[in-house]
């Protein structure tokens, strides 16, 4: 009883605040006014073994794979595990792709797109979803070594948007790979074990912070990563040279070789459950891992789909979408180009074209959920909320296809929900989707998030269940017609 009246009294302080969610019901249950917690305790009651299941192996996921690389090795092991085939060596061979033939491209090891061919002919339209592997981190420069007071240290740059004083003095990892003058590839995990030593960029003591130096003070130039501290020899060659004797007796690397190389810092931690009742998850990188890797989960589960669908497990979305192995690329386009060929005997323009222009993309990424002692950002009549489920953000064209995605949504059984910011809060630095250029129609459709871009970001293990059954449906499943 007195857990009921926790509930009771807990839901009607939120409609107070006048939060906003859809259910994924046939009955809507609240549009606007008021989160619906019964809408979320039914749905965790109802799948509490398969949301316990799908998060244990999604942690599993997240300890793992901490850089775009190790993402792409990890979904491609599996891929070949569960069926899916390497497109380039296929393309080679004179046989045309059959409905439910499943492939996957490898773009430069830093990018994953898989597909699966569906029943409907290519001009009838695609059903695509995006997400990104990379997540804000540290790398090292070029040339990154130095020694200075007695310590080796390494030069180190800022990929994405971070709050720097956030990194310092925390344990970190070494991940990486590296290209020696001869062309050998050599990996480096360091810090990751138990018995591995981690790394650190040492903050100034709190008591000093009057100087108006660390801490929330610190500049990029100095973000640098302490390596060492004991000089080689018997003290007379430094600690710069204690770095390279050891890199070149454990690795075979040489200074010159961190030229061809990308070197990643990360935090030397594991996810873990976050709360007494034990339905949050806290870890690195989570923007955005989490919808790749619930895209991936939901592809994998598809036999037949009506329509060809995608799954492009992007790169480089921290720095806008830039490169080759980001989404600003043609590969989809390859892809659809070479899959029309094969079964026609000709890229014909005008079916590629077609392919998107009736096709629909999901581009899955999170969005910050109301946080309770920072909640100022948000508009409460308009948040997303951690264990509401995903979330649809208002970027997509027009009307038509929102009510396209929301009787999808209903009909998928899944709960979700809308969430946006205050207009002074808002920004459209990543509201411009790159297949929305394609013609396809296309919508931000991913996880909220609490502690955005941090080392240690929070989601709703709820919420990646429901996720991972709106994302299965919208990939298999057929939209209104256009």
């Amino acid at each position: 009883m007195k857990k009921n009246s926790i509930l009771v009294v807990a839901g009607i302080l939120m409609m107070i605040a006048g939060i906003s969610i859809t259910a994924g019901q046939e009955k809507e249950n609240i549009l606007f006014g008021g989160k619906d917690y019964t809408v979320q305790m039914e749905f965790t009651a109802k799948y509490q073994k398969e949301i316990e299941t799908f998060s244990e192996g999604y942690m599993d996921f997240l300890g793992l794979c901490k850089t775009t690389r190790e993402c792409v090795t990890y979904f491609k092991a599996q891929a070949e595990r569960d069926g899916f085939m390497d497109w380039e060596q296929f393309n080679e061979q004179g046989t045309s792709p059959e409905p439910g033939d499943r492939f996957y491209f490898d773009n430069r090891q830093k990018n994953l797109v898989l597909f699966i061919i569906g029943d409907k002919p290519l001009e009838e339209g695609i059903h695509q979803m995006v997400s990104h592997l990379d997540a804000n981190h540290l790398y090292l420069k070029f040339n990154p070594l130095y020694e200075k007071l007695g310590f080796g240290l390494a030069h180190t740059k800022i990929f994405g948007g971070i709050k720097k004083f956030q990194w310092l003095s925390q344990p970190l990892a070494i991940h990486g790979v590296v290209y020696t003058r001869e062309g050998k590839r050599v990996d480096i995990v360091i810090g990751e074990d138990e018995n591995d030593p981690v790394f650190t960029i040492p903050d100034i003591a709190a008591h000093m912070s009057s100087l108006n130096v660390g801490g929330e003070h610190v500049k990029a130039e100095q973000m640098d990563l302490l390596l060492a501290s004991t000089p080689a020899g018997d003290g007379d060659k430094g600690v710069k040279a204690y770095v390279l004797d050891y890199l070149d007796r454990e690795y075979g690397i040489v200074e010159e070789d961190f030229i061809s190389a990308e070197i990643e810092l990360v935090p030397a931690t594991k996810p873990r459950v976050v709360g007494l009742d034990r339905a949050l998850i806290g870890g690195f990188g989570q923007d955005d891992k989490v919808c790749s890797y619930v895209q991936y989960r939901a592809i994998r589960e598809i036999e037949i789909p009506k329509h060809t669908c995608f799954v492009d497990l992007s790169d480089k979305e921290e720095v806008g979408w830039s490169g080759t192995t980001g989404i600003r690329t043609y590969k989809i386009e390859r892809l659809i180009g070479q899959i029309v060929e094969k079964m026609t005997g000709q890229a014909n323009i005008n079916i590629i074209r077609d392919a998107f222009e009736n096709g629909y993309s999901l581009n899955a990424d999170v969005t910050a959920a109301v946080n309770p002692l920072f909640p100022q950002p948000h508009e409460l009549q308009n948040v997303a909320a951690l264990g509401f489920g995903p979330s649809l953000w208002q970027t997509g064209d027009h009307a038509e296809f929102w009510w396209k995605l929301r009787d999808m949504l209903i009909r998928s059984g899944s709960i979700w929900q809308t969430g946006d910011f205050r207009q002074s809060q808002s920004s459209t630095e990543h509201f411009s989707v790159p297949p929305g250029e394609t013609g396809m129609d296309t919508i931000y459709f991913g996880f909220p998030l609490i502690s955005m871009h941090t080392l240690f970001e929070l989601t709703h293990k709820a919420d990646l269940y429901s996720a991972y059954m709106a994302y299965k449906f919208f990939l298999q499943d057929e939209l209104m017609v256009k």
